[in-house]
């Protein structure tokens, strides 16, 4: 999964199997290495025609997680975590939003409405170097300026590579 912004994908540090409570970060996208910057989305249930996914790390087996459970504020960082047997208590699922109809997501975590983001701006390009963390923050706002997109900042991603 990379950012469209960026062009980075989403990683968890170094190489091979990392614990809980890993925080992901983006990396230049070096997905036929060996990496850890495979994502499986594991659908999890369907509220409201919405189908929810938990997004897995291939190499740890553990899930894009945010802290706690339920909602967090804007800027929490993500983070892996033991995938919960009942997603729905924990803050582990996330939504598709398909913006351009060209597989463009948004990735909104369901419990707090938010998006995967990278820190930083777009506008100013401090979302760009390798090892920034993840974080979730509001998905649009028409005054942001710079991104793939006006509007979205960083938070469009696509999860073919």
């Amino acid at each position: 999964m990379y950012n469209d912004t960026t062009g980075k994908c989403a990683d968890l540090p170094n190489y091979g199997s990392n614990p809980p409570n890993s925080p992901v970060t983006q990396y230049n996208c070096n997905l036929g290495s060996g990496d850890n910057q495979m994502w499986d989305l594991q659908p999890t249930r369907v509220v409201n025609g919405t189908q929810l996914y938990e997004f897995v790390n291939d190499k740890s087996g553990l899930c894009m997680d945010l802290p706690n459970y339920g909602y967090e504020p804007a800027g929490t960082h993500v983070y892996i975590y033991g995938c919960n047997s009942n997603p729905a208590a924990d803050n582990q699922e996330f939504y598709l939003n398909d913006v351009t109809g060209n597989g463009d997501y948004e990735v909104v975590n369901y419990d707090d409405g938010l998006c995967l983001d990278v820190a930083g701006w777009a506008s100013d390009g401090s979302d760009r170097a390798n090892g920034l963390p993840l974080t979730v923050y509001p998905c649009y706002n028409s005054a942001w300026t710079g991104g793939y997109i006006p509007g979205y900042d960083d938070h469009l991603w696509k999860l073919d590579v």
